[in-house]
């Protein structure tokens, strides 16, 4: 018996439905990955602001790009799912610039 207009018509809508619900979710894990991501960068900041007055005591430059490579190959090696390393080194590329930026500020 073939489906009707409407069965089909109510089939996708509930296909809908669900999509939306699963979505919602996912959403909510994202929103809770962002909370841990945020309380462990602002540690990581700390961190950063202690390198600051280090680096300034002992006129030590800011940028050590052999340290910067190093991290980014430890970073690389962490990874396990293989698919994300480059992207995960982006984000870590960006996260050093502003650890830099920021120790610079500190150290004007």
């Amino acid at each position: 018996m073939p489906l009707t207009f409407f069965k089909k018509s109510w089939l996708i809508n509930e296909k809908i439905k669900r999509g939306k619900c699963m979505l919602e979710n996912e959403r909510r894990k994202i929103d809770q990955l962002d909370q841990e991501i945020i309380r462990l960068l602002e540690q990581r900041f700390d961190t950063v602001q202690t390198i600051a007055k280090v680096k300034k005591e002992q006129s030590i430059p800011i940028l050590d790009e052999s340290r910067e490579q190093i991290i980014l190959e430890k970073v690389a090696s962490y990874v396990t799912n293989k698919s994300y390393v480059s992207a995960i080194q982006t984000i870590y590329q960006e996260m050093m610039s502003s650890s830099r930026a920021y120790q610079k500020k500190q150290m004007d």
